[in-house]
């Protein structure tokens, strides 16, 4: 009946429609990103929820990281951070069992503190420092872990040593596939790499959905939409996404598609070392669709979906879409 009644609606008046109902579309997509923002970040509550709590600790001790890997951090720096770090430390081993996230923080206030062993002005923290880390066992206590690392310029030269430019170069997104099954091994292997990736203040937000069902994988390939003549050879799918509930300003509210899309292509570069091709798939989808996805594999509400990527083995020879490059003048700009 609809197929019918859109056939006898005169083309005019399909596009007088369709520009009526443009902005309507336009500004539910928005309303719908910020909604979803605002409840599942930490800009107007969920501080005590583990993920979002996770974060605001993050935040801090990175903030002390940073400050000790300066050449010459001020003396006793940042008293104020470190008040309000073990402050959130407290109330995170109040809500929860200790964890990467307060070993982590506890690394960076033990180098803290060992740095600046004179300054009297710390004698309260280091106190309350001392008895926070007493709520741990002795193996997390024992953990012992620099928070500022180096490395030589030699050393670093001596990793350079092949080339990079080749290797770079020599991805490419992958269309088609082996019929050898992708292990979970190197998924994983390929994940570790790819989270040495930067992000906001090292919070990390990134979470990726393995798909390896055929099922599902044709499911997500077909309301996608961008994988048609090679969605049968595809062995694993990722769903790429990024935690909202990391970020806590409404200046950070974009700061998702930043960190996925770093992340992203340390991923693909990643798969490429481990010897697997790859090809993303966008998501520039409708809202509709991205519910859907969301359905299929229980993708969590605050979880915002940055990008599908298409794994499988590689072939003896493999065809790519050459895809040449713009020229550098038409990208660089020197100010």
């Amino acid at each position: 009946t609809m197929k019918l009644i859109k056939a006898l609606i005169p083309k005019f008046v399909k596009g007088w429609i369709f520009k009526a109902m443009k902005p309507w579309v336009y500004f539910g997509v928005y309303f719908r990103d910020a909604r979803r923002y605002a409840r599942y970040s930490s800009v107007f509550s969920n501080r005590e929820k583990r993920e979002n709590l996770r974060s605001l600790i993050a935040i801090d001790y990175h903030r002390i990281e940073k400050g000790l890997a300066l050449a010459n951090p001020r003396f006793a720096f940042g008293k104020a951070v470190v008040e309000n770090l073990i402050s959130l430390m407290d109330r995170y081993l109040t809500l929860y069992e200790a964890d990467w996230t307060i070993l982590d923080a506890i690394a960076s206030l033990q180098s803290y503190f060992d740095r600046f062993s004179t300054a009297e002005i710390l004698e309260k923290p280091r106190k309350r420092f001392d008895l926070l880390k007493s709520q741990l066992s002795p193996e997390q206590q024992e953990r012992s872990q620099d928070a500022i690392g180096t490395f030589c310029l030699e050393g670093h030269r001596k990793t350079l040593d092949f080339n990079f430019s080749d290797f770079y170069c020599s991805r490419h997104s992958v269309r088609e596939f082996s019929e050898d099954p992708v292990s979970i091994e190197l998924i994983e292997e390929s994940i570790v790499l790819a989270m040495r990736a930067p992000s906001v203040c090292n919070r990390q937000p990134w979470k990726v959905y393995c798909v390896s069902e055929a099922e599902t994988i044709q499911q997500l390939c077909q309301i996608q939409g961008g994988s048609r003549g090679f969605a049968t050879e595809i062995n694993k799918l990722l769903v790429v996404g990024v935690d909202l509930s990391e970020f806590y300003l409404v200046g950070e509210r974009n700061e998702c598609w930043v960190d996925g899309g770093i992340f992203l292509q340390s991923l693909l570069i990643s798969l490429h070392a481990k010897g697997l091709g790859a090809c993303p798939l966008n998501w520039c989808v409708s809202t509709s669709v991205d519910e859907q996805a969301r359905k299929i594999i229980s993708i969590k509400g605050g979880h915002a979906l940055i990008a599908l990527v298409a794994v499988g083995g590689l072939k003896d020879t493999t065809k790519f879409a050459r895809s040449e490059r713009r020229p550098v003048e038409d990208v660089l700009t020197h100010v």
